[in-house]
């Protein structure tokens, strides 16, 4: 958790207690930031339990490839994407 915790705490986009409240138990992760015209968009957070499938190399080298189509896809639903800090109202969350 404290290397989730450091690289949210790097990107300045979270709070801790956001953070802290996570319950998935990775074996795994890896984070990227999307940023559009140096603005920051997103970061996405793909996380195993299974740390046997793909290695951490792998999974930042996918991520990286598709940054474009990403960026692309979280502007074009981010009226339907929740917040941290609102996250847990909606229901289904």
């Amino acid at each position: 958790m404290s290397m989730i915790l450091g690289s949210f705490h790097l990107l300045g986009s979270f709070h801790r207690d956001i953070v802290k409240k996570l319950n998935m138990k990775s074996n795994l992760f890896a984070v990227l930031r999307l940023d559009v015209k140096n603005t920051p968009i997103a970061v996405i957070v793909v996380e195993s339990v299974d740390s046997t499938k793909y290695t951490e190399k792998q999974i930042k080298k996918f991520l990286e490839d598709q940054q474009d189509y990403l960026s692309e896809m979280i502007i074009s639903l981010e009226k339907f994407i929740p917040k941290p800090s609102n996250a847990q109202l909606i229901e289904g969350m």
